[in-house]
């Protein structure tokens, strides 16, 4: 998960797919990639989930630690799937 927050693309692991921005399609264990802010690093991944379903994700949030929350569909710059 770090390795797609610091801007690491898919094609770095040969089971990874990308899914594109459509929350429609996400499903439990999916890595969504969010991009915050601006300036050199507004292109890349600043914040990365993981899917857990009900549109739900878990994740790590500033001075709360690891929290469940709901998906927003704001920033979503990719979503990525693994497989077997």
């Amino acid at each position: 998960v770090h390795s797609y927050e610091w801007g690491s693309k898919p094609s770095c692991y040969s089971n990874a797919k990308e899914i594109g921005r459509d929350i429609s399609k996400l499903k439990p264990g999916d890595i969504i990639c969010y991009a915050y802010g601006k300036g050199e690093r507004a292109p890349y991944n600043s914040h990365v989930s993981i899917y857990i379903g009900d549109g739900k994700e878990v994740h790590c949030a500033d001075g709360r630690g690891v929290i469940i929350s709901y998906v927003q569909n704001s920033n979503i710059i990719n979503i990525v799937r693994f497989s077997n």
